[in-house]
């Protein structure tokens, strides 16, 4: 692997923020106020989740991977401080122009940004909600699965020996 991994031997997450992390995207999309106000005021994050991604902290490195514009990342990353006191080690919010309704596009886009940074596309491991952006992330190497719900999570051991065919079969599985 001629490229420097920059999570060392850590296992690299990305992290899906809109129907991953967030619990009620569609109140902060669509409710009153201010996009910023929302995001502070009302948006949740799976209590769940951010549970195991504290357990698993010392293996893990977190890559929270957007749609949500690049303008909102100071609010995002300090509501998901505030509320739950973790954060990710780094985030990728959508400075691409692609709008947020063409998630695969700009995740792909995105995604270009975090190997250039180093990172090796088959070593990391996405949670990811929207099924095209799984489909793209397939294509270029990354395993993934959807997690909506306690039981879609898997060990960092589980992940880290998964294939794409297993995370395939698990996608099957939920049908």
């Amino acid at each position: 692997m001629g490229t420097h991994n920059p999570a060392g031997d850590r296992q690299v997450i990305l992290l899906d923020l809109n129907a991953t992390l967030s619990e009620n995207m569609r109140q902060v999309m669509f409710g009153a106020g201010t996009f910023d106000s929302r995001i502070r005021k009302i948006e949740r994050y799976r209590p769940w989740l951010v549970d195991w991604l504290k357990k698993s902290a010392s293996v893990i490195h977190v890559l929270q991977f957007t749609v949500r514009k690049e303008e909102f990342q100071n609010a995002t990353i300090e509501s998901i401080r505030a509320k739950t006191g973790w954060e990710p080690d780094r985030a990728y919010f959508n400075s691409t122009g692609i709008p947020g309704k063409n998630a695969a596009k700009a995740k792909d886009a995105i995604l270009d940004q975090i190997i250039s940074e180093g990172y090796v596309a088959d070593e990391m491991f996405a949670f990811e909600s929207n099924e095209a952006t799984r489909r793209m992330l397939r294509r270029r190497g990354v395993r993934c699965i959807r997690v909506s719900e306690p039981d879609d999570l898997m060990s960092v051991a589980e992940i880290r020996a998964a294939t794409m065919e297993d995370c395939l079969a698990r996608e099957r599985g939920r049908r």
